[in-house]
């Protein structure tokens, strides 16, 4: 376990003979399945993020985590992340924030303050650990902490779902492994499942996946019959009365809004660059979102 360990710069790297798993090796990834808010059709998508590269930040070492396949829709911290691992603790920071925020606690302590920084809002939860026990695994022993998230402030952006799961070198199976909390303006993503965790050193497919390696075509369903052509290359159609459609970059930040009449159906979007993006139409009892492809 992590007492047999010792810190050198923000890795882990075992004493002993005996190869150890780390969080943050160069190569690590973590493959997730998610939903959208607003997905009537519960259309499914893929989210990858990887340790791209050992670096410095903010004069600390640490592991650069990037999104390298798909994104999680409008996270509060955008990638990439740089985290490192220091006495049974995981600290985060991105470009956004000046210093390192403490992220999980394995062991020593019950409850810690977690804080979420983004360029519109700081907000403070306290995580209280319910539950910590070990569990072997491929002859591994590893730490599993349940933990529940409390806003302390006015709760507008909650962290979803509020009681998650972490396994010791694995991340949460059920939110990204540094959850990072969604906007409570934008559509965010839900239902985010851990499919896998692959180190160098260490794999680990969620039980409830048959495989590590999904393909995009088997996971995403096309149902998206409302908006039409698409992909497009200049305009997009749909059916039904909407009061506003809104357009989101990949990163999940609002570039295009538009009040509709009762009768609007159409949009030109040839000022768009070609990419995949995220539309919205929001109407008095419906909203419907869709992926976009522009060509």
């Amino acid at each position: 376990m992590k007492y047999l360990l010792t810190i050198i710069t923000c890795f882990i790297v075992s004493i002993s003979s005996a190869q150890t798993p780390e969080w943050f090796e160069l190569g690590t990834t973590w493959s997730y399945k998610h939903r959208l808010a607003f997905d009537w059709f519960s259309q499914e998508y893929l989210a990858e993020f990887q340790v791209t590269e050992l670096t410095e930040y903010n004069g600390q070492a640490c592991a650069k985590i990037e999104a390298t396949d798909g994104n999680l829709m409008c996270l509060s911290v955008e990638p990439p992340y740089y985290v490192y691992e220091s006495n049974d603790s995981i600290f985060y920071s991105s470009s956004t924030m000046s210093d390192y925020e403490l992220a999980y606690v394995f062991q020593g302590t019950d409850e810690w303050i977690f804080t979420v920084v983004n360029q519109l809002y700081v907000e403070d939860y306290l995580v209280t650990v319910l539950e910590n026990q070990v569990i072997t695994m491929d002859g591994v022993e590893l730490d599993v902490i349940t933990v529940n998230y409390e806003n302390l402030g006015d709760g507008f952006n909650e962290i979803y779902p509020l009681e998650i799961d972490i396994i010791q070198f694995v991340g949460s199976t059920s939110f990204f492994p540094i959850p990072f909390g969604n906007m409570g303006f934008c559509d965010g993503a839900y239902n985010i499942e851990l499919l896998c965790f692959s180190s160098p050193s260490f794999d680990y497919v969620n039980p409830d996946f048959a495989s590590c390696t999904l393909s995009r075509d088997e996971i995403v369903k096309e149902k998206d019959i409302l908006l039409y052509p698409n992909p497009t290359d200049d305009r997009i159609n749909w059916v039904g009365t909407f009061e506003s459609i809104s357009i989101f970059d990949p990163r999940g930040i609002l570039i295009h809004r538009t009040n509709l009449k009762a009768n609007d159906n159409v949009l030109n979007v040839d000022f768009l660059q070609s990419g995949i993006y995220s539309v919205l139409l929001e109407g008095k009892e419906s909203a419907f979102h869709s992926k976009l492809l522009v060509q």
